[in-house]
């Protein structure tokens, strides 16, 4: 049973003005949207937004919002500590330009999460900038996902794609699938999932989440197999047309470093905020 911390806060009547605090709003929407699953803890208030599945994934068990005083801070890490202890799998806790107060790092630090390296960088775009159109390549397909058959073609597809990263195995845990199951498939769910397939085959993913008049970028992967023919781009572009269509009037993502970041820069995104993560593990994960 999914057990609510706080009340749900009023949302604007639309998304805020720059591009750096709807990427923010977004991620922290599309969360809350995962967090209707069976068995997740939530915490939704004015002070702190966070999501806890107990799946082994650090992103669906992560705080993703904090605005505190200096005085609520320790009370409140210690609930959310609490929470994490319980589930007993990695945790996260992202640091946004807006994060407050400035020295949560230090006391992070001190119930037991590490900084990690990474630096994620949030970029955006109005749809406006897209073109009308793009042609497909031959015999390349794309569909929405709407049942569960094509769900599980969808999540084996975006695991082969990652266990081409040596930090990924390509293995797909039960609670993961039953958890994917849940947030439903249906046409017009603020959450919708794309599967491109190449003469019939899998071969790439992408999704989209909706929410006041944005719409955020998200599980885009190409099998290594079909990389370097253009497909990115549009499992990339063809979600984003149906957001535009849907009245959505900004795109915003978090792009890898390197060549990925420099892919979507080509497709006119461009860089509005950075953030990291702090991560708390369990002992059997040290």
């Amino acid at each position: 049973m999914m057990m609510n911390k706080g009340t749900q806060p009023a949302k604007p009547a639309q998304y805020l003005s720059t591009f750096a605090e709807e990427s923010e709003n977004n991620f922290v929407a599309y969360l809350c949207y995962c967090g209707q699953s069976l068995g997740t803890v939530v915490y939704n208030d004015a002070e702190l937004v966070g999501v806890f599945t107990g799946i082994s994934s650090g992103v669906f068990n992560s705080v993703v919002r904090t605005h505190l005083s200096v005085e609520k801070c320790q009370a409140r890490i210690e609930e959310v500590v609490q929470t994490i202890r319980h589930n007993a799998v990695p945790a996260g806790w992202w640091i946004w330009p807006t994060t407050r107060p400035h020295g949560l790092a230090q006391m992070l630090s001190e119930y037991g999460f590490s900084t990690t390296p990474e630096i994620y960088l949030w970029m955006a775009l109005k749809l406006t900038s897209l073109p009308g159109d793009i042609a497909l390549p031959v015999n390349f397909t794309i569909e929405q996902v709407q049942d569960r058959a094509t769900l599980h073609e969808w999540l084996q597809t975006q695991a082969a794609a990652y266990s081409s990263d040596s930090s990924q195995d390509g293995r797909l845990q039960a609670d993961y699938i039953a958890f994917q199951e849940q947030l439903g498939f249906e046409e017009h769910a603020p959450l919708r999932r794309y599967l491109g397939r190449l003469n019939g085959s899998p071969v790439g993913t992408s999704s989209i989440f909706i929410d006041q008049g944005g719409v955020g970028l998200y599980s885009v992967s190409v099998i290594p197999e079909a990389r370097s023919a253009g497909l990115g781009s549009i499992l990339s572009l063809l979600p984003l047309f149906a957001a535009r269509e849907a009245g959505c009037q900004i795109a915003t993502l978090m792009a890898p470093q390197g060549d990925g970041y420099r892919f979507y820069e080509r497709l006119g995104f461009r860089e509005v905020c950075r953030t990291n993560v702090h991560v708390w593990l369990p002992p059997q994960y040290a």
